[in-house]
């Protein structure tokens, strides 16, 4: 379960966004994470809404991480496993306007 979400969410896809600062002082271009969100479609609208909320990158590893192995352990008992699905990331950077 990861953190900032209202319980489990259903098996799928879903577009992870990760938002990055340019760090100054260096003698080369560096970015920081400064935050990462996950894309979830909105349950109270009957169209194609969605709502973006904050989570923690470790955390989203961790429950990656855990999907895998719970996959590749029931994997053991069927002929056909499907491999669990990862997330689509995206980058976006918080570039200051001049």
């Amino acid at each position: 379960m990861l953190g900032g979400l209202e319980g489990k969410l259903p098996a799928g896809d879903y577009d992870i966004d990760h938002d990055e600062e340019l760090i100054d002082g260096m003698s080369w271009l560096a970015w920081r994470r400064v935050a990462t969100f996950i894309h979830l479609p909105a349950s109270t609208v009957k169209s194609q809404t969605s709502q973006s909320v904050a989570i923690d990158l470790a955390e989203l590893e961790t429950a990656l991480r855990r999907d895998q192995e719970n996959a590749a352990g029931s994997a053991s008992s069927r002929t056909r496993a499907r491999a669990p699905t990862r997330p689509r990331i995206f980058s976006r950077s918080a570039r200051p306007f001049a």
